[in-house]
Formats: structure tokens, C-alpha cells, sequence
């Protein structure tokens, strides 16, 4: 009876009783407000088209704070205070002991997790807990629908907006014009920061590496203030001569050409990405910082897989916002809480994608891209990002023996900061290559043989459960604890049904469907019926489901055409009229996608579990790699035969 009262409240009006009008103006209602969201952030600041907007050279005009003035809304939009200060004022960073040794309580809550999310289901059903089924099907297509489907494709669409007024600034100029308005001479000052570009890397095709330094040596600043560190693995055969050649060919390109020899065989490491990364850390924060010189608090540290192709002003933009992240007086200044990233799009060989491995990679972009253009959205760092060397240090650098390096800091650094860590966004993406081989078949292999690799990021729930009690016990007063949960608990759920929702919708999805045709040839229950507003919410989250799928690849289709001007072969003029027209475009791509999109979620849920199965035994995974275009055949004297080339570290 509840059920049936909370049903009549809810639902304004019963579906027989509404007529073809009534009908006619809440569907055209529905679609209005669903467009309309796209053209407007979650604080209502209109994002207007960038030919609307002052900037177009930004050198050639008077007033550079007006003409910047859509960049800094959106910086503003994202909660970007400018405040700079003196470092003799602010407050050192403080933070959590993170050395503790583990004792891998929650080793089963991966898979645990994934049997209750298919069990649960299934058992209320068996039990003739029909509503009670229909009720948690419901939920969890909302979730999967909205959050993980239509959201990320609306933001994405605004995240294009903001890329594109990114895109036309000038942040070195900005900062020029603003210091000039800046009375005092606070710190630190442009000039004085100092980034080091970490891109570890592991029998890399040198033509890949050179692709990736010379996108860094674009940079107005490289010259001045970015140090390119080259992490090579000593185990690497002609590991030494490769980053000579490279050292000599770009030394005239940066600040310094630095190069990091990972030993093999450390103790507690996991050979990888992760453990290279740390190893350079170590190298710059102990060795090359004092050397050359160099202050800790006034460097960035920045990590990017080896195919990483960054945008010309990115550097420019993390200077910027690095310089005015500061805080009043007395306080830890903010450039020391925050981790910058940048949309990353697997793009760059968009032309040779299979339809399998594309709508990964719109799905995958998409899915990054939106979460970074939504101000309230919950965030990881993914592939490459920017760190200040003072956090970096303060929490004891990379964890060697974690397979997700980029996930895992983050987590380590929300918890050494008790929750004070943020994720803030640089609209400038970083394109990078999807997994390609010699044929569409061996290309899917390595396809699936990254998301095997990706889905063990599950393993860090486990760190986090742990971690979260540890932390949660250490504050003194309840309201510390109550704030730090409510951080906590919207990072965990991020975290878990990323993994969930993939692992499982190939199995409650088809459920959800046996559970609708039950409801119709069924009269039983009597209050449950295809006219109950519960039954109705599902089909609208069924509906936005399948929706989702073509808008992920509509806002994909958008992005191509954003960034087409930095996709390999993009300017090849024989490129056939399917990637040139853009309806065609869609068109066909919709449909390989929608073709290809039950296999892809199947060997999706897969991996999840083996992921969730080989979390029970260890966190310590074999870094397996996955092929990617080779670029050049022969080079510098050195034989780089065809084939594939692997990622950043095995």
C-alpha cells in the first residue's frame, strides 16, 4: 500500500488518463530540457561558441584580461581562486605517514563486490521479490544510464566548447597582463617555475619517443623552464645509445635533456610504468634538483606515457595555474593540493582503428573528457598528468608495487592529505595511439590485452578500504571525520562502479529485459503493472542506456573533427569522404558501433573478472603490454624492424 501511495505522489499522472496533447508536450518538455542542459554548466554559466569570443590572436589585442575573460570563467567555474603569496608566509604541506605496511585486509571485496551485484538480483527474484527486483534494476540502470552514459556525453560536448576557448589563449600573455594589475612582487614568479617532464618508456619506437618530446619542445617555455627527463629501463638492450641519440638530437630544444636508468630486480617492485616513474622521481627530487640549483617548492613534475602528444600551450596553461594556485597567508597553498590533467583522447591513429578498438576510445575519451568539463564530477588522474614536486615528495613518491601508478597517487595523496587533494582540469587534451598490430585481428588482441591491464585497477579498492580506516581513526575531532567520510565516499563509489557497472551490465542488462517481459505476461503482483511509475522510470533508463551508446559516439564523431588537425594522416588527401563528411561520418561509424557494442561490454565484463579474481591472490601484477603503431622502419643507424612497438613500461 506504501508503495502504491508513494506511486500516485510521484507520478503526476497515470498514463491511460493522458491524452495524444498531453503526451505530445511532455515528450517535447523532456527533449527540450535534455538539449538545453547541454548548452549550460551545472552552475548555470553560459558557455558560448568560441567564434563569439574576443580571442581569436590574442597578442595583437589591447585588453588581454577581457579577451581571456571566457578562459577565466571557466577556470572560475572549476573553483580556480587565483591568490598568489609569499612562500616565507604560507603554511608547509602536512601529511600522513603513507609508509605503513599493508596488510591487504579486503582482498576478496573486488570480487565479493561483482557476485553481489549479479547474486543480489537474481536472489530477490527466486524469492518472489518481484518490486523489490524491478527497484534494484532500476537503480542500477539509472546509474549506468545517467552517470556512466548521458552525463558524460552531455559534458563531453561542453568539454569541446571549453577545449576549443583554451585553444585560442595565450596564458603567458594572460599572466603578463595581470601582473601588471598585481601590485607587490609576490611569488613565485613565472620565471621561477621549473617543469620536469617524466616519459618512461620501455623498447619504445624512437619515432614515437621523438613524436612525444617534439609536441613538449612546442611549448614557449621549453627552452627556459621544462627539463625533458628521459626514464629508461636499464634492462632495455641499446636502452643507453637510444637516449644519447635522443639527448643530442633535443638538448638545444629544452632547459635541460636528462636520462634516468631504472636497475631491474629492486626489491618490492613490480616492473612497469609505476616503478620507473618512481625511480625518476627519486632521481630528479634527490639529484637533478640540487644540482642544477633548483627550489622544490617552485617545481612541477609532470608524467606522460611515451605516445603522449601534448598541445603546444599546455605547459604555458600549467605555469599559469600553478603560479596564482596559492592561499591566503598561514594556509598550505593550493598549487600543493592539486593534481592538473589534461583530456587525454586515444585519437591519434583514429584512422586505422577498428570499429572494436574506436568505440573504446570514444567511450573512454568521452568518458575523461566529461568528467573534466563537469565543475562538480569526481576525479581521478588517468595516462599523464602534472604534480607538484613538493606533494610528490611529501608523500613519498610512487608506489613501486601498484600497477594503476596514476590512480594509485592519487589515492595516496588524498590520503596523506586527509582528503584535501584536488583534480583540476586543463583544457588542452594530450592525444595518444589505441593499440594497433599488422591486422584488425592481432590490433583487437592487443586491444583486450590493455583492457586486461586496465581492469586490475580494481585492485585499488582494496587499498582504499584499507587506507580509508587507517586515515578515518587518525582525526581527533567528529566533524573531521564526518567531512573526510563525505570526500571518501564519492571517490569510492567513482571507483567502484567504474569497475562494477562494466563487469556486470552484459549480465543485468539481458535480466533487466527477462524482468519486463515477465512483468507483462504476468498479472501478479496486482500493484505492478507497466502503468506503475517504477516500471516506467526503468524503461526510461533502459532507454537512456541505449541512448547513451549513440550520443558517446556522437560527441566522439564531434571530438574527431575538433582535434582533426593533429590525427595521423588527417591532412593525406586521398583520406576517403567517410572521415571528411561529417554526417557519413556518423552515420557510419553509429553503425559499426552499435554492431560491435555486445561484443566490446562482453570482453569488457570479462576482464573485470579475471581483474576481481586475481586481486584475491596479490596486487602485484605482471605488467603485460599492448601493441601500438611503430613509426618509423629504420632510424639513426639504429633497426627498428615493422611490426608493433609496446607501452610506456611492460
Amino acid at each position: 500500500y506504501a508503495f502504491t501511495a508513494i506511486e500516485g505522489l510521484l507520478f503526476f499522472r497515470e498514463w491511460e488518463h493522458m491524452t495524444n496533447v498531453d503526451i505530445i508536450v511532455f515528450t517535447i518538455s523532456c527533449v527540450t530540457t535534455v538539449v538545453a542542459v547541454s548548452y549550460i554548466s551545472p552552475a548555470h554559466t553560459l558557455i558560448p561558441h568560441p567564434s563569439q569570443s574576443f580571442l581569436n590572436s590574442p597578442l595583437l589585442k589591447a585588453n588581454t584580461i577581457k579577451e581571456h575573460g571566457m578562459v577565466l570563467e571557466i577556470m572560475e567555474e572549476h573553483g580556480f581562486n587565483k591568490c598568489r603569496q609569499s612562500t616565507e608566509v604560507c603554511k608547509n604541506l602536512e601529511v600522513v605517514d603513507m609508509s605503513v605496511p599493508m596488510k591487504f585486509t579486503y582482498r576478496w571485496f573486488p570480487i565479493m563486490s561483482m557476485v553481489a551485484a549479479v547474486a543480489c538480483p537474481w536472489l530477490l527474484f527466486s524469492m518472489d521479490c518481484v518490486f523489490a527486483t524491478l527497484v534494484y534494476l532500476t537503480l542500477y540502470g539509472l546509474y549506468s544510464g545517467w552517470t556512466l552514459g548521458l552525463h558524460v556525453s552531455i559534458f563531453g560536448y561542453v568539454g569541446m566548447k571549453k577545449i576549443a576557448h583554451y585553444d585560442n589563449a595565450d596564458f603567458q600573455e594572460l599572466y603578463r597582463a595581470e601582473r601588471k594589475v598585481t601590485k607587490g612582487e609576490l611569488t613565485p614568479a613565472w620565471e621561477d617555475v621549473v617543469h620536469f617532464v617524466i616519459l618512461p618508456n620501455y623498447k619504445e619506437d624512437l619515432e614515437v619517443l621523438r613524436l612525444a618530446i617534439r609536441s613538449i619542445a612546442g611549448s614557449q617555455i621549453a627552452l627556459a623552464q621544462i627539463c625533458l627527463v628521459l626514464a629508461m629501463e636499464e634492462r632495455e638492450e641499446g636502452a643507453r645509445e637510444k637516449a644519447d641519440i635522443l639527448t643530442r638530437e633535443f638538448e638545444g630544444s629544452f632547459r635541460r635533456c636528462l636520462a634516468t636508468y631504472h636497475p631491474p630486480n629492486l626489491p618490492g617492485e613490480v616492473p612497469g610504468k609505476s616503478a620507473n616513474t618512481r625511480w625518476a622521481a627519486c632521481r630528479v627530487l634527490e639529484e637533478f634538483l640540487p644540482s642544477l640549483g633548483l627550489c622544490t617548492t617552485n617545481c612541477v613534475l609532470t608524467v606522460a606515457d611515451a605516445d603522449s602528444e601534448f598541445h603546444q600551450e599546455y605547459f604555458a596553461a600549467l605555469t599559469y595555474h600553478f603560479v596564482f594556485a596559492g592561499s591566503p597567508d598561514g594556509e598550505t597553498p593550493v598549487r600543493f593540493l592539486t593534481i592538473w590533467q589534461p583530456p587525454i583522447l586515444h585519437f591519434k591513429n583514429y584512422h586505422q582503428q577498428p570499429a572494436l578498438t574506436r568505440i573504446s576510445s570514444f567511450i573512454t575519451s568521452v568518458h575523461e573528457l566529461g568528467n573534466a568539463a563537469s565543475p562538480r564530477a569526481v576525479r581521478v588522474p588517468y595516462s599523464s598528468y602534472s604534480i607538484s614536486a613538493t606533494l610528490a615528495k611529501a608523500v613519498g613518491g610512487w608506489d613501486p608495487d601498484w600497477i594503476s601508478e596514476d590512480w594509485h597517487m592519487a589515492l595516496k595523496c588524498f590520503f596523506a592529505t586527509s582528503g584535501r587533494i584536488r583534480i583540476f582540469p586543463i583544457f588542452l587534451p594530450v592525444l595518444n595511439y589505441a593499440p594497433q598490430d599488422d591486422s584488425w585481428w592481432k590490433t583487437t588482441v592487443a586491444r583486450w590485452v590493455q583492457a586486461k591491464r586496465h581492469a586490475l585497477g580494481f585492485a585499488e579498492l582494496v587499498y582504499f578500504n584499507e587506507q580509508f580506516s587507517r586515515i578515518f581513526h587518525s582525526f581527533q575531532t567528529q566533524q573531521e571525520k564526518v567531512m573526510f567520510s563525505y570526500k571518501a565516499f564519492f571517490l569510492w563509489v567513482k571507483l567502484l562502479m567504474i569497475h562494477l557497472v562494466m563487469g556486470t551490465v552484459a549480465i543485468l542488462g539481458p535480466m533487466n529485459g527477462f524482468l519486463m517481459v515477465w512483468i507483462l505476461k504476468h498479472e501478479s503482483p496486482r500493484d505492478l503493472n507497466i502503468n506503475s511509475w517504477t516500471f516506467l522510470i526503468n524503461c526510461v533508463c533502459q532507454s537512456c542506456n541505449l541512448m547513451a551508446t549513440s550520443t558517446v559516439v556522437l560527441v566522439g564523431v564531434e571530438i574527431y573533427f575538433c582535434v582533426r588537425n593533429r590525427i595521423d594522416d588527417s591532412d593525406d588527401p586521398n583520406l576517403s569522404i567517410r572521415w571528411r563528411w561529417k554526417p557519413l561520418h556518423f552515420t557510419m561509424v553509429l553503425l559499426e558501433s552499435l554492431a560491435i557494442f555486445p561484443v566490446m561490454i562482453s570482453l569488457g565484463g570479462l576482464a573485470e573478472w579475471i581483474a576481481a579474481f586475481k586481486t584475491v591472490k596479490t596486487h602485484m601484477f605482471h605488467y603485460e603490454v599492448a601493441k601500438k603503431p611503430t613509426l618509423a622502419v629504420q632510424d639513426s643507424g639504429m633497426n627498428q624492424n615493422g611490426g608493433s612497438k609496446a607501452e610506456a613500461s611492460p
